[in-house]
């Protein structure tokens, strides 16, 4: 029923619109049960990369409200990218999707791992993609779920970034209006089983309209390969300025 939904866009990416927010949110719901399941019945578990910013807090909202659906003791979860700043403070990923639905379900907290923020900056990134490659191995991600910022930006590789050059680490070092930040890479994300990008609102269709139309050399574009799609999914807002297309 989800690949009903779905068009291929190009020769990286696939794109699928459901309807309005809502619609789009149930999707992408039902499309994280399903690969969560065939994941765990593929190698007995789950593992997501989680993306930041206010864009997945209503999928994390559905989560909490219907945990039933989540074999939580094989799920594991991580973060796309994340802030250098307290854990306990709301700039922080880790705490707005813990906040929202991961203190309020029942998956053990050896299952959660976050991006350590409590120490030296290189040392953090080496701690991250150490855990990543010893949890995860080579497939390394079932899932990495992205969001897309009004300038293209998606994790934390924001345009003409250093990060976007690096070609075989798993996480480094950024920067964004002197905030530090530590990311996934776009190795990272490309070697990934899937990556899909959630995309909502009136404000995003510019940017979408952008990368898909007009295929500016945005960090989001170079999400997806063509042996591993990027899957966008767009609310019908975001799409407005493509649907003719």
């Amino acid at each position: 029923m989800l690949n009903a939904y779905m068009q291929s866009w190009d020769e990286n990416k696939d794109l699928v619109i459901p309807g309005d927010a809502k619609d789009t949110i149930t999707f992408v719901f039902n499309y994280l049960v399903n690969i969560c399941q065939q994941s765990i019945q593929d190698h007995d578990f789950f593992s997501v990369a989680l993306s930041g910013g206010i864009t997945p807090l209503p999928l994390f909202d559905k989560i909490r409200q219907e945990p039933m659906a989540f074999n939580w003791e094989k799920i594991k979860i991580f973060w796309s990218d994340e802030r250098v700043v307290a854990p306990t403070s709301a700039k922080s990923n880790y705490f707005q999707a813990m906040n929202h639905c991961f203190s309020h379900v029942p998956i053990p907290q050896k299952n959660i791992f976050p991006i350590p923020t409590d120490s030296d900056l290189e040392i953090a990134v080496k701690k991250y993609q150490k855990t990543i490659k010893n949890i995860l191995g080579k497939s390394l991600f079932d899932l990495v779920l992205l969001g897309l910022g009004e300038d293209g930006h998606t994790a934390s590789l924001f345009p003409q970034a250093p990060a976007l050059l690096e070609q075989k680490a798993l996480v480094t070092t950024a920067q964004n209006n002197s905030m530090q930040r530590i990311t996934l890479t776009l190795p990272c994300i490309n070697h990934s089983q899937k990556a899909c990008l959630l995309i909502l609102g009136e404000s995003k269709s510019d940017i979408v309209k952008k990368i898909l139309v007009d295929k500016e050399n945005l960090p989001a574009q170079k999400i997806g390969t063509p042996d591993k799609k990027a899957l966008w999914i767009c609310d019908r807002q975001a799409a407005e300025k493509i649907m003719r297309f």
